[in-house]
């Protein structure tokens, strides 16, 4: 059975198009509080295609990315072909650290993966004297709208056991305890940027091919729910607005 951690890669392509990004306001707040400058080397654990990858790039950072599916990291490096951007195919856990090397270290939407036993301190091997580790993640709420009561239903009847889902693991409290059990990092400096995300019909329905919890369900169910939440999208004019939070947590390593 695979590893649901791992479902993502078969879709890489999709996952590339349709995840959605992070507030600039995340990313320029992180790079501030981390004390980067231009040209800084950064760790990223867990890349995926480049989703996040994306707004350091832009920002004149060199970056590694560790990234377990192969698939993923294919789109990842075509993508950014000809920057300063390295992706190595490797989980986090198996990856040979490069010790004393990254002003930060961030994981996007990918630290929840990784071994918790482990994740903590590699990130603070690979950071250098006063490196920064960060955790930040998107977290859908549900809207006040007939259209959104509308799909919960659909939910609760045809897939009852994803409501709620892995939106759980992206709170501030749970990003802070992360640091404040491994006992590495200083307090965390946390917080939270309300956005608004607008997909087609067809845009929501590939996004939702992007979720771990969709794609381990049975291929009947899973394509049934979608077609039912589709037509719900259809008849409400064919676009869905989802409110989100996105939540960072960054914190510096403790002297080694």
């Amino acid at each position: 059975m695979t590893e649901q951690r791992f479902t993502f890669d078969a879709i890489a392509e999709t996952y590339a198009r349709v995840r959605p990004g992070y507030p600039d306001a995340l990313v320029d707040d992180l790079i501030a509080g981390a004390g980067l400058t231009h040209g800084n080397r950064v760790l990223e654990i867990g890349s995926g295609p480049g989703v996040a990858t994306a707004s350091f790039v832009e920002r004149g950072f060199q970056l590694l990315c560790v990234e377990p599916g192969p698939q993923m990291g294919a789109v990842a490096r075509a993508r950014f072909a000809g920057e300063r951007v390295e992706v190595l195919t490797s989980t986090f856990e198996d990856w040979p650290v490069e010790r004393d090397s990254f002003a930060l270290a961030f994981a996007a939407q990918s630290f929840h993966w990784v071994d918790p036993a482990v994740r903590c301190v590699k990130a603070h091997q690979a950071l250098a004297p006063g490196g920064t580790l960060a955790i930040f993640a998107n977290r859908p709420h549900h809207a006040d709208t007939a259209l959104d009561a509308e799909i919960q239903a659909i939910y609760k009847e045809r897939a009852p056991t994803m409501i709620g889902g892995g939106a759980l693991f992206n709170t501030v409290d749970i990003f802070r305890a992360i640091f404040e059990d491994s006992g590495l990092f200083d307090a965390p400096v946390c917080n939270e940027y309300p956005w608004e995300a607008e997909h087609t019909t067809e845009d929501y329905l590939s996004l939702l091919t992007t979720f771990s919890d969709h794609r381990l369900l049975p291929d009947g169910q899973r394509a049934a729910l979608m077609h039912v939440v589709g037509e719900a999208i259809d008849r409400h004019g064919g676009v869905l607005r989802v409110p989100h939070v996105a939540v960072l947590a960054h914190a510096r390593a403790i002297e080694k």
